[in-house]
C-alpha cells in the first residue's frame, strides 16, 4: 500500500461535516499550491531566496488543514535554515518540496474527482 501524502481523516475532521468547506479547502490547495510550485521554481531559477523562504511560509499554511506531514517538514526546514543565511541544502530541499507538493496536488485532485465528492456536489 502506498503511504498518501494528504492526511483526508484530518480534513474532514476540521470540516466537521460540512461537504462545501471540505470540497472549498481542497480546491484552494489545488490552485495556491499549483502557483506557488510556479513562483517558487521561478525564484529558485533566479536565486532570490527572500522569496523562495516567503513561499514556503505560505506553502506551510496551506498544508496544514490536509496534515501533509512531510512536505511540512521539509518546508520548514528550508524556511528556517533560509532565515538563518544557510543555502547549502536548497537545491535539495526545492526538488523533495516540488515532489512531495506535485504527489499532494496529485491526491487533492483525485479526491475532488472522487464519486463521493462528486456525488455531494450534486445534491448541492
Amino acid at each position: 500500500m502506498v503511504e498518501k501524502e494528504i492526511d483526508i481523516e484530518n480534513l474532514k475532521a476540521i470540516s466537521n461535516g460540512d461537504q462545501a468547506f471540505f470540497v472549498e479547502i481542497l480546491k484552494l490547495y489545488l490552485e495556491r499550491t499549483s502557483q506557488d510550485l510556479e513562483e517558487l521554481q521561478k525564484a529558485f531559477n533566479q536565486k532570490d531566496y527572500g522569496t523562495i523562504q516567503f513561499i514556503a511560509h505560505r506553502m506551510r499554511s496551506a498544508a496544514v488543514p490536509l496534515g501533509i506531514k512531510n512536505l511540512l517538514i521539509h518546508l520548514k526546514k528550508m524556511e528556517l535554515d533560509l532565515k538563518g543565511g544557510k543555502i547549502n541544502y536548497v537545491d535539495e530541499d526545492i526538488a523533495r518540496i516540488l515532489d512531495l507538493a506535485r504527489k499532494a496536488l496529485m491526491e487533492v485532485s483525485e479526491e475532488l474527482n472522487s464519486t463521493s465528492v462528486q456525488d455531494e456536489l450534486k445534491l448541492e
